[in-house]
């Protein structure tokens, strides 16, 4: 009887000693990812809980046509969005005398994602350029988001920034797109993208029903035991509608069981002949049209990658490089059909990975390098004026 009494303590003391050091780390990881980690750090490791607290301060807001927006007056660390939801500085409106006024389009390329500091993005360095280039009545306007395709662009364009009363519009899409081509069956690619696209909101929400989602402690050793590029392939392939067949390839990829499943029955390469960027030429073609129906110039932009990086390259995979390329070819084709300028990017920049931090997100030197041969393309074209000339 001593026995099992005396097991039975130290049983108990053992237990309740872990219970202590589990909620004492619980603790201390709760209070770094609210207080000291990094946004990035923060969707990573955030419980369940936490992320529908702070949904309301997140990089991204709902909106009831586009689908979602950059958060309005959202600000953490060096980054921040205006009360409009742009990166960057408020703008004024109207616009004032003299001014001239750049807006760029795109996704998270345009947006700088991997630049925290919203002064080091590729948008906000180019109006530096340009003012340090004798250009000072210049501003220019970050209006790229996150995973943004060019379905959202138009739709932004046309409702929210046409109001800002652009001089000159520069459209850097392609790579979106292309996922956006990645449906099967055939009859769901269709031309509201609805094949493709729910709300990523509802998917950035969505962490999964296992119980380590809603425990920072849990978060964090999952994500360091576990593949992290595994784990949101699988929630992102459960959020996409069926048909969107993006994040399997990218599962697949990762567990290195392609082709497997639906890719047995059409590979990507088979995919992408089918689905032909119809819906992506449409599209620039309809910003293009809008823009200068306002009397805006436009400027458009070959798409640059560099699938030699550290990380595991998801565009050196043949067929999404080639797509890439197939979206560059049909840019350079509007460009001549519109008569429209069009900075070759991806012939210019350096396949390089000192400028990357991924295969597609440039880095701080990186962005400071796009923004450099963004204003030179700009003033060589004479795509821009000085206040003298504004005030004519």
């Amino acid at each position: 009887m001593d026995k099992i009494k005396s097991w039975f303590i130290n049983f108990s003391i053992v237990f309740f000693s872990i219970l202590i050091l589990l909620g004492v780390l619980e603790g201390l990881s709760k209070l770094y990812i609210e207080k000291v980690a990094s946004e990035s750090k923060f969707k990573k490791y955030a419980s369940v809980e936490q992320l529908k607290q702070r949904e309301n301060t997140s990089i991204s807001a709902m909106h009831r046509y586009i689908g979602y927006i950059p958060t309005p007056g959202f600000s953490k660390g060096k980054n921040r969005h205006n009360s409009m939801g742009l990166r960057g500085e408020e703008v004024t409106t109207p616009k004032p005398k003299g001014e001239f006024r750049i807006i760029c389009i795109g996704g998270s390329t345009t947006y700088t994602a991997d630049v925290e500091d919203y002064k080091l993005s590729y948008p906000f360095l180019l109006q530096e350029n340009l003012q340090d280039s004798g250009y000072s009545n210049v501003k220019v306007i970050n209006a790229g988001m996150l995973s943004y395709t060019t379905y959202e662009s138009l739709i932004n364009l046309q409702l929210r920034l046409l109001d800002l009363e652009p001089d000159l519009l520069v459209i850097y899409h392609a790579v979106n797109d292309v996922h956006a081509r990645l449906v099967w069956p055939p009859e769901a690619y269709k031309a509201d993208n609805s094949g493709y696209r729910q709300s990523i909101y509802e998917q950035n929400l969505n962490h999964g029903s296992s119980i380590w989602t809603y425990f920072n402690l849990g978060r964090i050793i999952q994500e360091s035991v576990m593949n992290h590029d595994l784990l949101l392939a699988k929630k992102k392939r459960e959020g996409h509608p069926e048909s969107g067949k993006d994040y399997e390839l990218r599962y697949q990829r990762i567990l290195k069981t392609y082709p497997d499943g639906i890719f047995k029955e059409a590979s990507v390469s088979d995919i992408f002949k089918m689905n032909k960027p119809t819906h992506f030429k449409r599209n620039i073609n309809y910003m293009i049209s809008l823009a200068q129906s306002e009397g805006v110039e436009v400027m458009l932009s070959t798409f640059a990658f560099c699938p030699d990086t550290i990380k595991q390259s998801l565009y050196a995979f043949p067929a999404l490089n080639e797509a890439i390329h197939e979206h560059n070819t049909v840019l350079k084709e509007i460009a001549l059909e519109r008569n429209v300028p069009l900075f070759d990017f991806e012939k210019t920049f350096p396949q390089s990975r000192e400028y990357y931090n991924d295969d597609i997100h440039v880095n701080e030197k990186g962005s400071r390098l796009k923004a450099k041969l963004f204003s030179e393309f700009i003033i060589s074209n004479k795509l821009v004026v000085n206040q003298e000339d504004t005030l004519k």
